[in-house]
Parts: structure tokens; C-alpha cells; sequence
């Protein structure tokens, strides 16, 4: 929650509702490039594929991330530090990760899933953790 807020420069606690639309606007230029390049991405990730590729596009996220954290709010770095136990950076290298893994797992499904779809889940995974998705806690 910290994250998205930080994010998008909004100063106060996010509702449940005013996450999901802002995962959901922040995902939809991710979705369009990895679905227009799903045939590279799948060979460039698969088992076969070299792991160089995944790395430079967590860093490539990361610097762009970071990027936009310092636009948004310059003291971000701080206010991690104070949230977490865990250093800023590696707080969103685990971030970038995870949603480049959610983002490569959906376009796996895309002819079942729309963008829209898509967007949703991701808003969810930002939003929710695995054991509520699992209907395991509210």
C-alpha cells in the first residue's frame, strides 16, 4: 500500500477501491508492451531461454522505478527505510520482480484473459495478499 501511494503521489491512505484503479492505470502500458512481444518474451524466459534477459528487465524496472519514486517523492527512500526493516532497494527489486513473474504468467493465459482481465489481476496481487486470494483470510 506504502508502494502504490508513493507511487502515484498521493498523500494519504489509499482505500481499497482507490488501489485498485491506480494498479490497474499503472499496469496497462506493461501489458500492451509484454502481449505485443509475448512471443519474444516466452522464448527470451523459458527454461531455454537466457536468464540474462530476466535479470536486465528487473533492472531495467528497478532504474525506472526508481526513477519515478524520485519524481514523485524524492524523500521516498526514507520513508521506506522507516516502513521497512528491509533496505529500499531491496524492498523494490522484490517488487519488480514479483510483478514482472505475475505480468509473464498472464500473458501465458491471454487468449483467456483480456487486458482488462489482466489489469484486474494485477490490481488484486497489489493490492491483496496470496492467502486472500486463496480465500484463506479477508
Amino acid at each position: 500500500m506504502l508502494i502504490v501511494a508513493l507511487l502515484t503521489g498521493i498523500d494519504h491512505v489509499l482505500s481499497q477501491d482507490e488501489l485498485i484503479t491506480v494498479a490497474e492505470n499503472i499496469s496497462r502500458n506493461s501489458i500492451s508492451f509484454f502481449l505485443k512481444n509475448k512471443t519474444k518474451l516466452e522464448i527470451l524466459t523459458s527454461d531455454n531461454g537466457d536468464i540474462r534477459f530476466f535479470n536486465k528487465m528487473v533492472e531495467y524496472a528497478n532504474k525506472e522505478f526508481a526513477v519515478r519514486m524520485e519524481k514523485m517523492n524524492p524523500n521516498y527512500k526514507a520513508i521506506l527505510a522507516q516502513e521497512q526493516s528491509l533496505p529500499p532497494e531491496m524492498v523494490l527489486g522484490i517488487f519488480d520482480i514479483n510483478i514482472i513473474n505475475v505480468v509473464l504468467q498472464l500473458i501465458k493465459y491471454n487468449d483467456e484473459l483480456s487486458p482488462a482481465d489482466m489489469r484486474r489481476y494485477i490490481a488484486g496481487y497489489l493490492t491483496r495478499t496470496p492467502l486472500q486470494f486463496l480465500g484463506l483470510m479477508q
